[in-house]
């Protein structure tokens, strides 16, 4: 069976990792996966680059430039002059100038940034069972992924909703509005000079979606709902099917937790609770009710053993919280030094409270840490569902996060922790291991090819 796996990131980093856990998952069984990715990935030869290394820097100036105060007193048409002029999509600039937390990032997705003749040559010497589609914003359009299936034989597409973008008018977080049941009018995310893109943009969406083999996948109930009363999927098949974590990497690691602990300064009768500290100030990443808590139970004089383990870069807003002789920072780190830091933790704490992951839930029970996290997103499926692997918060606030978290606490400060960590990395495994996760996509790829 060959796979052909499509995203916009450098597979190297960030949201871009994920095709390349998808690569080395139906790797494992024999698949060949291969990826096309837009931004330049360096010369591999299971990828095709679609932008040179020359014009993805180029653009990373770009995204810089737009960023900066001076570009927002620009007017708003050097959008589609520099779209034009880079030939990119319109979204580097007008994601600048539209910060809000519905998360457009992209307006105009009707739009073919790339011809599907040319991504098409671009793979010409692979010939796919299957298209995976990823992270499509500012890349290819539903436009694209029909004809590249048409190309190759009405080959399946499955589109994975990793955040709510696929589904809706443009944005990728959808919150209270409900445009995407019906036609995305009036659209909250944009201004008035945009509104009519969102219907637009559905609309083409739909129309596209409608023909050949075309099939959603989620990976966790919280989607599910949203997909289930999406306009534009209610014809399509949906499959579930959790998000792949590398084993090789995330997993329960004694000799790991005994060396970290100790060079972080934690004892072994101490509790360690671990959360990340970037884009605070993001509304769904809960920093107010994060902020809220950990200054409510960092001076809870039941916990004696609390300590806390913070990386990244917004780490000094907790200093002045959480007493001295409680607290351990980092600053950012790199992905492959991430499970040992989980490893030495207790608890994971994800504060998200508008996330369809987020995935380092899924790292931290790989590596047998349980997790404490509102009802959001793969918490809902990993975490509600399993006492195993820790507890949810049920209402979104500061008062049952430090309940929840509170709770946690004194149940392993009475429990062995060594047995819990097992439990915990034994029931991941299953659920969200490539290994495991690789032989789901092969029986979904199966059916929707004995089912065209």
């Amino acid at each position: 069976m060959n796979v052909l796996l499509i995203t916009n990131s450098n597979i190297s980093s960030g949201a871009g990792v994920i095709a390349k856990d998808f690569r080395d998952a139906f790797q494992k069984h024999q698949v060949d996966a291969k990826i096309m990715v837009n931004q330049y990935s360096g010369e591999l030869d299971y990828v095709y680059n679609i932008q040179s290394e020359a014009q993805s820097k180029k653009i990373a100036r770009l995204r810089n430039f737009v960023k900066h105060k001076i570009f927002k007193k620009l007017a708003t048409g050097a959008i589609r002059i520099l779209a034009n002029t880079f030939n990119i999509s319109n979204g580097l600039v007008f994601r600048s100038l539209n910060q809000n937390k519905y998360f457009v990032q992209d307006i105009n997705q009707t739009k073919n940034i790339h011809a599907s003749e040319e991504l098409h040559e671009k793979a010409s010497n692979f010939k796919p069972d299957a298209i995976i589609v990823l992270f499509m914003q500012n890349f290819i359009t539903y436009q694209n992924i029909h004809e590249l299936s048409q190309k190759w034989g009405n080959i399946p597409v499955f589109v994975t909703v990793l955040d709510m973008a696929p589904i809706t008018g443009g944005c990728h977080y959808t919150w209270d509005c409900l445009g995407y049941q019906n036609s995305c009018t009036d659209c909250p995310a944009v201004s008035k000079n945009y509104k009519k893109f969102p219907e637009k943009n559905l609309k083409f969406k739909q129309h596209y979606a409608q023909k050949g083999n075309f099939n959603f996948v989620y990976s966790s109930d919280y989607q599910k709902e949203v997909l289930s009363k999406a306009q534009i999927s209610g014809q399509n098949k949906q499959y579930k099917i959790p998000l792949p974590t590398n084993e090789d990497y995330y997993f329960n690691n004694p000799e790991a937790r005994m060396k970290f602990r100790n060079a972080l300064g934690f004892s072994d009768a101490d509790i360690v609770v671990f959360f990340g500290a970037m884009d605070l100030a993001n509304p769904r990443k809960g920093g107010k009710y994060l902020k809220e808590m950990v200054k409510k139970i960092s001076n809870d004089s039941d916990l004696p053993n609390l300590k806390f383990l913070i990386i990244g870069s917004n780490h000094t807003e907790f200093e002045t919280i959480i007493p001295k002789d409680k607290l351990k920072t980092l600053d950012v780190i790199s992905p492959r030094e991430l499970p040992n830091y989980y490893n030495a933790a207790d608890i994971f704490l994800s504060p998200s409270v508008e996330d369809a992951g987020p995935m380092m839930v899924n790292q931290s029970l790989m590596c047998g840490t349980r997790v404490c996290a509102f009802e959001i997103g793969v918490a809902i499926d990993m975490v509600k569902s399993n006492n195993d692997c820790g507890k949810c918060a049920e209402a979104i606030s500061t008062e049952d996060l430090y309940k929840t978290l509170k709770e946690e606490i004194r149940f392993q400060s009475a429990s062995n922790r060594s047995v819990l960590r097992e439990k915990c990395a034994e029931k991941a495994f299953f659920m969200t291991s490539k290994s495991e996760v690789s032989k789901k996509w092969i029986d979904i790829i199966n059916d929707a090819r004995n089912n065209k």
